[in-house]
């Protein structure tokens, strides 16, 4: 092993290869590596708290979901109603009088009513056909009053001289109020109701 040797005052130093390998670095990396040590996973109270985070979210989206289905549905069935009373008014203009009680000519009243679709649908003549088809579109039948109705008096909500077409439908599933609420039943009938004007002669 080689050796320096101070030549004004004789003192011998030891070499740099004997030197103890502790330095200042060395120090630091340690250190780090127990506060890594330290600061390594997660506690118990941290994991309980994102699970009730998480939770809270999936809570809040499934809500959102039976709000969207409850929304569609409401509107499909709006949809089929809207379909039925244009229906409705196309036969009314094609031939209003079959549509009818003989005497009452073009300005009558024909009516569905709720417990209409409950039994089968025969007959050949334009009511028939009409509550035959209406019924095959699916609405929940209402409550109470009509299922639908064409009516051509002067006393219609539309005003004389025009057709009022009403179909109302049952919208307790797409309604938020919970079974137990007062009124349900009334509050959940939906209404649709369409003015038209025929042309034919009283």
């Amino acid at each position: 092993m080689s050796e320096w040797k101070d030549v004004s005052t004789g003192g011998l130093f030891r070499s740099f290869a004997a030197r103890p390998a502790l330095s200042h670095g060395a120090r630091r990396c340690g250190s780090a590596g127990v506060r890594l040590a330290r600061g390594a996973g997660f506690s118990l109270v941290e994991v309980l708290v994102a699970v009730l985070v998480l939770s809270i979210g999936l809570l809040g989206l499934a809500g959102l979901q039976i709000a969207g289905v409850r929304a569609n549905d409401s509107a499909r069935l709006r949809t089929e109603a809207t379909i039925a009373a244009y229906d409705a008014a196309d036969r009314l203009r094609a031939d209003p009088v079959s549509f009818f009680p003989l005497g009452q000519g073009s300005r009558g009243t024909a009516v569905i009513e709720a417990d209409a679709c409950e039994g089968a649908q025969g007959g050949a003549d334009a009511i028939s056909r009409w509550q035959r088809d209406f019924c095959a579109l699916g609405l929940p039948p209402p409550s109470s009053g009509d299922f639908a109705r064409l009516d051509c008096q002067d006393s219609n909500p539309c005003g004389a001289g025009n057709c009022a077409i009403i179909v109302r439908w049952d919208d307790r599933r797409g309604d938020r109020r919970s079974p137990g609420d007062a009124d349900t039943t009334v509050l959940t009938d939906r209404e649709f109701r369409f003015c038209t004007r025929i042309a034919t002669a009283i």
